[in-house]
């Protein structure tokens, strides 16, 4: 059932000969987050290779997160009632983490303010403005549902919602790899509050919109 969901969703567009890899005329599944699953994904027209059977269960996810680049049926899909957990794209750090790029980028090698809070928010500042984000939609801290004890997320991104273009997102990705040595990737969030053990989509779901796509298409 799972591979059925991944192959409809990589096959919709291709059909058009088109290099997007996303539901055509989807409210949700048509933002940038959805996109985001061909940063870094080599693009062929010939073989577009999924993810194992499985893959969207619960026990997989939490087994095999976080996701270098996460599979295309983890992003959500209204026309078909596909709502997966929330994933937060960014990358894990520490407290120290934090403290030390402050330190290097933001305090001259100087003392680093006790209060956290203020160090957090010239982090924030820092990065945002290096990237030209609005503060209101920029860095923030994620905290991640498990795995990563100690740590938090440093995101800007997540499954369900993205303002940036992919050519932003692979900026941004760009200059987190040289500011702190590591590279984002997706991790379960902790604002998830319940957990479903799958999240297959039945078939008759699928052909439904397959249906109604294909009418509308030669209308």
């Amino acid at each position: 059932m799972s591979t059925t969901l991944t192959s409809k969703l990589q096959n919709l567009n291709l059909e058009e000969e088109t290099d997007e890899l996303y539901p055509p005329n989807s409210t949700m599944a048509m933002t940038h987050a959805f996109k985001l699953h061909q940063v870094h994904l080599e693009e062929t027209k010939d073989e577009v290779i999924g993810p194992p059977d499985g893959h969207l269960t619960f026990g997989y996810m939490m087994k095999y997160e976080p996701f270098d680049t996460l599979p295309i049926g983890y992003f959500p899909w209204k026309e078909v009632d596909h709502y997966p957990p929330t994933f937060d794209y960014g990358i894990p750090v520490t407290v120290e983490e934090i403290k030390d790029y402050a330190r290097r980028e933001i305090f001259a090698g100087g003392p680093v303010p006790d209060d956290y809070r203020r160090v957090l928010f010239g982090v924030f500042e820092k990065l945002d403005n290096e990237f030209g984000l609005d503060p209101a939609l920029g860095f923030f801290i994620g905290t991640p549902y498990s795995k990563t004890q100690g740590l938090v997320i440093l995101k800007f991104i997540d499954n369900y919602f993205c303002p940036f273009s992919v050519e932003k997102v692979n900026l941004i990705v760009d200059g987190i790899k040289k500011a702190f040595g590591k590279a984002p990737q997706w991790f379960l969030s902790g604002t998830n509050k319940k957990f479903k053990d799958h999240y297959n989509v039945p078939d008759w779901k699928l052909d439904r919109y397959d249906a109604h796509r294909r009418k509308l298409l030669n209308f």
